[in-house]
């Protein structure tokens, strides 16, 4: 239960599924767990619901701590991540700025091995020549620039067959990672058998209200636990995760893949290129699959009027319900 400071008003009600040996071991030693996990011998089942675990107080304002944006220090055991892990990036840019940003917070990146880098854009107005020498002087050898010929999907599926690499990093206009073993943690987390998605906190600093305040955008969609025991329709939602899971690796029912690295098996399955993100990621949930995001690395979004994204609806009959539920994270949040 995430509770609110001081006033103790029940915000959020959190119920991780039972979470492997990868899980527990990807926290990192440096900060405590965020949520109780339960250990004990035998195999019988609880009956009637589960009680609280645990309350947790939050304070839910905007905060202009620095600390949103790198929270565990670079040479915790999480952050010091490194992975020999073949893979490929393909880089969505609007705008010749955009991309110039994008490639140079991704040659900062530490503790991956070299990677080829695609760069699709998808809008006239960028200057190919001047994103094409960017790419070139950051990735020498190792990068290309064409105009997107085709959706989200049909680029990635492209891409997945082209570079044959087992692991393909998805990025979008409009976002940077400041840190820089962000990659490294994300590929480290996708490496581990039966990960569809792995995905990281997006923030963003709210200029229009108030300088230096920031909010997350996304930690990935949630699962809404059901009102009645016969609910037919699942609703995911992006609520405030770093007030439930500020510095955790945690399942999600789906990822926000603005930067994220995506299995190519996963890919592999041609998504039609209609398919949102929420869909997609929810398939992969129900094939077994686990989507992982993490909140001790950020990446930025910036930008005016950006918002979290919305809630998803989608019909599901009870036995999916019961799939999403041992593979994701469920949360209720209650009227403040």
């Amino acid at each position: 239960m995430i509770a609110a400071a001081p006033s103790g008003e029940a915000r959020l009600l959190v119920r991780p599924p039972e979470l492997d040996a990868r899980c527990l071991s990807s926290q990192g030693r440096s900060v405590p767990l965020d949520y109780p996990v339960l250990f004990g011998d035998g195999d019988a089942e609880v009956e009637g619901p589960r009680p609280t675990l645990a309350i947790r107080r939050r304070r839910f304002v905007k905060a202009h701590d620095a600390s949103l944006i790198r929270p565990v220090a670079p040479d915790a055991p999480i952050r010091a991540a490194r992975t020999s892990a073949d893979f490929a990036a393909i880089l969505f840019c609007a705008g010749t700025t955009e991309a110039t940003r994008l490639i140079e917070s991704l040659s900062r990146q530490t503790g991956v091995s070299d990677f080829r880098v695609s760069i699709r854009l998808t809008n006239d107005a960028a200057d190919a020549d001047e994103i094409s020498r960017a790419a070139e002087k950051a990735f020498p050898g190792r990068a290309d620039v064409r105009e997107a010929e085709g959706g989200f999907w049909a680029e990635v599926s492209a891409a997945a067959r082209e570079t044959g690499a087992p692991y393909l990093l998805v990025a979008k206009s409009g976002v940077v990672a400041p840190d820089p073993s962000t990659l490294a943690v994300l590929l480290s987390l996708a490496e581990a058998g039966g990960t569809a998605s792995a995905a990281c906190v997006a923030i963003n600093e709210d200029a229009a209200k108030r300088v230096g305040a920031i909010e997350a955008l996304s930690g990935g969609y949630f699962a809404a636990a059901a009102r009645a025991p016969d609910e037919t329709e699942l609703t995911l939602v992006a609520c405030d995760s770093l007030q439930a899971f500020p510095n955790a690796v945690y399942p999600v029912a789906a990822n926000v893949l603005d930067f994220a690295v995506l299995s190519a098996e996963a890919v592999a399955e041609a998504p039609a290129d209609d398919e949102s993100e929420a869909a997609w990621g929810l398939r992969q949930t129900l094939a077994g699959r686990r989507n992982l995001c993490v909140s001790t690395i950020r990446v930025a979004r910036y930008g005016e009027g950006l918002e979290r994204p919305p809630s998803v609806r989608v019909a599901v009959s009870p036995k999916e319900r019961a799939a999403v539920a041992a593979n994701a994270t469920v949360v209720r949040e209650f009227a403040s």
